[in-house]
């Protein structure tokens, strides 16, 4: 990394942060609280901020740690290396924060309100946690990203203007990953999202949770592109998690997906939680492909909803035996012979009928 020479601090809020930003204690501006607008005790500069973590400055063990800032301009840090956390509460910016091809430790947002998250192949030594209230208005772009931590997104609402919320394919993740809620808390928390959470072939060493999401597509996007609706990223596409790669539970409770298709085509996980039937379960889902190990406990295993469960697949999309055979074996390895064969009648009765 070229370090940049020592900032030049031209407020009183830079001038804080720079006396202060070796400490161990986070760096309150203003009153604490997100704010409404400028003013002398909060303005940091983009480029200021910039300059200070690529520095000779000195940031304590902690990394930067600031609460209650206006950062005003664009903080790019595309390409930058840093061997610290960046966390940030209740703080504004006023441009999209852009860390494409960057490398940190890890990246907090904490009540924080901002246009939008670029960080195509950034890596994170630690974790992302989008939190506590954070309100995004923008595209979150994590396609390619690293994460070596747990991924949080939770208590937190990603408005877009664009077709995606997240666009995250390809995203590695070495911890697990959480949207809406994060299960081993006291609170309850949700996702508010406009535009889909695209996490096209996804990997991760643990569990995806996906609680308390809601979401639907946007109609004025995804048209006239190479996909069709259903398809990879196609318009209807809410949420996808087509092809991924999840080494521990896939769980799904409570989500609102208000229009459009869940996508699991072609995943693969150890365990499968979920809710075949109930007021959020009515979305089409694309299963074709998708294999997985078990259920987790709890989780329902009737067959006249399981049955009812592989029914929701989209109106384009035909019949596929493997949905049903892959719902069959696991039903046998739980000792639901029965249900097992009822299974697989249904999926020959289906053939026939095609068939024919």
């Amino acid at each position: 990394m070229t370090l940049h020479p020592n900032p030049t601090a031209q407020t009183p809020a830079e001038q804080k942060l720079l006396a202060e930003c070796a400490g161990p204690a986070r760096i309150m501006f203003g009153e604490g609280c997100v704010p409404e607008k400028e003013s002398d005790d909060n303005l940091i500069r983009a480029s200021f901020l910039r300059d200070l973590l690529l520095s000779e400055a000195g940031l304590g063990a902690k990394g930067l740690r600031i609460r209650g800032a206006w950062i005003s301009g664009k903080l790019d840090l595309q390409g930058a290396r840093l061997s610290c956390d960046l966390s940030f509460t209740q703080c504004h910016f006023t441009d999209v924060l852009e860390l494409v091809n960057a490398r940190m430790r890890g990246l907090i947002f904490s009540g924080c309100e901002l246009p939008g998250l670029s960080a195509d192949n950034v890596v994170l030594d630690g974790a992302l946690f989008i939190r506590a209230g954070t309100r995004m208005s923008g595209e979150m772009s994590l396609s390619g990203a690293h994460i070596n931590g747990d991924v949080q997104l939770v208590d937190c609402s990603i408005l877009s203007q664009t077709q995606d919320a997240i666009f995250a394919p390809s995203m590695t993740v070495e911890g697990s990953l959480y949207l809406g809620n994060y299960p081993y808390s006291g609170e309850v928390t949700s996702l508010t999202c406009k535009g889909a959470l695209f996490f096209l072939s996804l990997a991760t060493k643990h569990d995806v949770f996906v609680t308390n999401v809601a979401t639907s597509v946007q109609d004025e996007f995804g048209a006239g592109g190479i996909f069709q609706a259903t398809e990879e990223h196609g318009r209807d596409i809410a949420l996808s998690f087509a092809r991924a790669r999840i080494e521990g539970l896939l769980f799904f409770k409570d989500n609102q997906i208000g229009r459009g298709i869940v996508n699991l085509s072609g995943a693969r996980c150890a365990r499968l939680r979920d809710e075949p039937e109930g007021p959020g379960a009515s979305y089409p889902i694309r299963l074709e492909g998708l294999t997985y190990e078990g259920f987790s406990q709890h989780t329902d295993t009737s067959v006249q909803n399981r049955l009812a469960w592989l029914e929701r697949r989209p109106e384009e999309m035909g019949f596929t035996a493997q949905t049903y055979e892959q719902l069959a074996r696991v039903l046998m390895q739980n000792g639901q012979r029965a249900d097992a064969r009822s299974v697989l009648c249904g999926s020959a009765d289906h053939w026939s009928w095609h068939v024919l």
